[in-house]
């Protein structure tokens, strides 16, 4: 029971957490929007890690190239033992098979790469965001009781 009382609490917790992010997101003008996207494809441009995933990638997609040739070349074949029927059948349909999953793994991975860096530059952004308006908001503050001292003198 208490469990099924949680889950709404849980919701509506989990949606009011992306409110802010909305809010924020949303007052910001459209120069700090071009930063935004400026950074974020300043970061993707720039990450070792995604350059790292590139050459995976390409490595990958030569070893299934191969894998394939590999099967063809292994479809014809005669064989004498049955050891040498399931190389065959490994270099015919295991293999690249597994050379495909092991590329589309890659790829997958470089895309989750790119969405991490993606989220962690938007959330410095906005943090950043934040404190710039914090700082104005103190300025003015600082202003207006300045003044009103000032006044009063």
């Amino acid at each position: 029971m208490k469990k099924l009382l949680s889950l709404p609490f849980i919701i509506i917790f989990m949606i009011a957490s992306v409110f802010p992010t909305i809010a924020i997101a949303s007052d910001t003008d459209p120069d700090s929007e071009l930063e935004l996207q400026q950074a974020i494809g300043l970061a993707l441009e720039n990450s070792t890690s995604l350059k790292l995933y590139d050459e995976k990638i390409v490595i990958a997609e030569r070893n299934y190239n191969k894998a394939l040739s590999d099967s063809k070349n292994a479809v014809g074949k005669n064989w004498e033992s049955s050891e040498e029927r399931i190389a065959l059948k490994k270099t015919e349909i295991l293999v690249p098979l597994q050379k495909l999953n092991e590329l589309d793994e890659l790829k997958w991975q470089k895309q989750n790469e790119e969405r991490n860096i993606k989220l962690n530059v938007m959330t410095k952004f906005f943090r950043l965001q934040q404190k710039k308006t914090r700082s104005n908001c103190r300025r003015k503050i600082s202003n207006r009781r300045y003044l009103s001292w000032k006044c009063r003198k």
